[in-house]
């Protein structure tokens, strides 16, 4: 009894180890080696690297201001010893390009640099003059300045250099055709003989 007992197991065991032999070479049905499938893994958290930082990309690293170059206009002794009519450019840097007009005035308010000087340029505009407004429209620019740009200003040649210095900067913009002067909101009776150029 006990040897068919045993005989039986043994027999059992063969079986098994048959079956699982001939489960690990089967056939899929596209005619694939089941045991040589790859296990693709699949999409996740799991997968991400929580801690991982964008790398830095290389290039040129763009400045937040942008630098533009205007033009404002003095006389010049050297260049132009004789007329007082004939202004002559220099140029300023500004990164406000938005109100370059603005800034081409202030500029021109603050007169020619100490190395300018020393080339011969000179401004006609006394010292202190503040700008207390612009208007532009349809091509027409009107500035209004305080009442210290007549002050002490005497003689036509003066009062023409002065008209040149702003009106030449001013029309280094393109969009501008005409430019009135005013003082204190009034053209009439001021920077003799012409309110507006």
């Amino acid at each position: 009894m006990k040897k068919v007992t045993i005989a039986a197991f043994v027999t059992i065991m063969i079986g098994l180890l048959a079956i699982g032999i001939i489960a690990g070479g089967k056939k899929t049905s596209s005619g694939n080696d089941i045991s040589s499938v790859t296990k693709v893994p699949t999409s996740g958290p799991d997968n991400i690297s929580k801690n991982k930082t964008a790398e830095p990309t290389s290039g040129p690293t763009v400045s937040a201001q942008i630098s533009s170059v205007i033009l404002v206009y003095f006389g010049n002794a050297r260049k132009d010893p004789q007329s007082c009519y004939l202004v002559f450019p220099v140029q300023r840097k500004i990164t406000d390009t938005k109100s370059a007009m603005n800034k081409s005035i202030e500029e021109l308010l603050k007169g020619p640099t100490q190395d300018e000087t020393s080339q011969g340029y000179y401004s006609n505009i006394p010292p202190g003059v503040k700008l207390q407004r612009v208007i532009f429209s349809n091509g027409t620019v009107r500035l209004d300045f305080d009442n210290t740009l007549q002050t002490g200003v005497n003689g036509v040649c003066r009062i023409v250099t002065i008209r040149s210095q702003i009106t030449q900067t001013l029309h280094q913009f393109p969009n501008i055709t005409n430019v009135i002067i005013s003082i204190n909101n009034k053209t009439q009776g001021i920077l003799f003989p012409n309110p507006a150029l």
